[in-house]
């Protein structure tokens, strides 16, 4: 199941509504610039929450001066795959065992992650975050 585009949005709007309730103004472009750590991420399907990256998702958010966005979130409790014998193409300066993952694991890191860029607009008087992808 992959979240929709709108939840990070949603999320962020919360934030941004939260900040409003609390008596402070909705950010500004200016005050939403820089990198933001995600403390929660939460959908809501058929009326229900849903917790797509587990109870306690790792992830950042960055907001650049001339209006561009990066997003990445993951469920921490997304598989670790297994160092396997396969090394890095020959004569490469670091022989590393490279991670193999069954397909079990890569359908699990690819269902908990997410990723995305583009632009934002800020409609303060709404209290709206609007991700342009």
């Amino acid at each position: 199941m992959r979240p929709s585009k709108t939840a990070a949005i949603v999320l962020l709007a919360a934030l941004v509504t939260a900040a409003g309730a609390f008596g402070v103004e909705p950010p500004a472009p200016a005050s939403l610039v820089g990198t933001w750590r995600l403390v929660s991420f939460e959908d809501v399907e058929n009326g229900q929450a849903v917790h797509l990256f587990g109870d306690k998702p790792v992830g950042l958010f960055v907001y650049t001066a001339d209006g561009h966005v990066a997003i990445q979130i993951a469920n921490p409790a997304n598989p670790t795959c297994v160092a396997a014998t396969k090394k890095n193409r020959p004569g490469a300066a670091a022989e590393r065992e490279l991670p193999v993952c069954s397909a079990e694991q890569a359908r699990a890191l690819l269902e908990g992650y997410v990723a995305y860029w583009g632009t934002y607009t800020v409609d303060a008087a709404a209290g709206v975050v609007v991700h342009h992808l």
